[in-house]
């Protein structure tokens, strides 16, 4: 039976600021002695497989990661915190026109396409499409009002989700 997790569901949670984040690293690296030349590696990974490893001569499975310069890596456990990844998905190979004005979530710095930035600056009339469901999809809507898009369609794959906060009501005065 394959579970199947929605993102939208997962409940808000707290993102500590860079240096917050840097300094409890460190303090991990330094809690377990991991500050050795070589032991923390940053690379890119191709391929996890899980699986019998034979090299390590066991019935055991193991996962092996392959890193694109073709280090392999065994283990029991495997922590994937890949965030967006690299590669933008888009549901067709787009042509130079539509290029011009499509856009990706993982473009948010450049947000939005060149030629609408264009249109904003010039007080043209601009409109946009988002789609997507998640909330990098609600947030580029927020942010291409505030850059100026003057109508933005939001389209959503299931039923727009919302989450209410749970606020004290203020105390009756009366």
């Amino acid at each position: 039976m394959e579970v199947e997790i929605d993102e939208r569901d997962r409940k808000d949670y707290f993102t500590p600021s860079t240096k917050l984040f840097e300094d409890y690293c460190a303090s991990i690296v330094s809690r377990y002695g991991l500050d050795v030349p070589g032991q923390i590696l940053h690379q890119e990974v191709e391929d996890i497989k899980y699986d019998i490893v034979r090299d390590l001569s066991t019935t055991e499975k193991f996962f092996t990661v392959t890193t694109k310069e073709g280090r392999k890596f065994y283990s029991r456990a495997v922590v994937l915190a890949i965030g967006p990844g690299g590669a933008r998905v888009m549901p067709w190979q787009l042509s130079p026109e539509e290029e011009m004005g499509a856009c990706h979530s993982l473009d948010i710095k450049s947000f939005p396409s060149p030629n609408v930035r264009s249109k904003i600056k010039d007080h043209r009339e601009t409109n946009i499409v988002v789609v997507g469901g998640g909330l990098s999809s609600a947030q580029l809507v927020d942010l291409a009002i505030r850059k100026g898009v003057t109508r933005v369609w939001f389209l959503l794959r299931s039923d727009l989700k919302g989450k209410i906060q749970n606020r004290k009501e203020p105390e009756n005065e009366y």
